[in-house]
């Protein structure tokens, strides 16, 4: 599937979901490397996920905006994941079972890679 198809897919997903529902996203992060002799793809395709709840798509940027973690029912923890760069984004009750009470705050499990990729 080309990735303009998936953007369109990916919005009208997006268009479907309401505040705080539970989701899973999957998208390709940045990657930085350095002293890279051959670049394949491995070097430059870093695969991410989180579990998180939907909060709002700014059309204007096309970013999706995610919440993983509330403090004390005000504070927000989350990520702004570029439309373009997301490969997958579904309905997932696993995002709602992950969130967890510690002293005060809620968060969910999430995964981020921030790998300096070297030769």
């Amino acid at each position: 599937m080309k990735r303009s198809d998936r953007v369109k897919e990916i919005e009208e997903i997006v268009s479907n979901l309401s505040l705080n529902d539970p989701v899973t996203v999957h998208w390709t992060d940045i990657t930085q490397f350095r002293e890279v002799l051959n670049i394949t793809r491995q070097k430059y395709v870093s695969p991410a996920w989180v579990l998180g709840r939907f909060h709002s798509y700014d059309e204007e940027s096309g970013v999706v905006v995610l919440i993983n973690c509330v403090v004390d029912g005000r504070l927000h923890d989350g990520f702004g994941i570029p439309i373009g760069c997301i490969d997958t984004i579904l309905p997932s009750p696993d995002a709602e079972i992950a969130m967890k009470r510690v002293k005060g705050h809620a968060h969910t499990s999430k995964s981020i890679r921030r790998i300096m990729k070297r030769g």
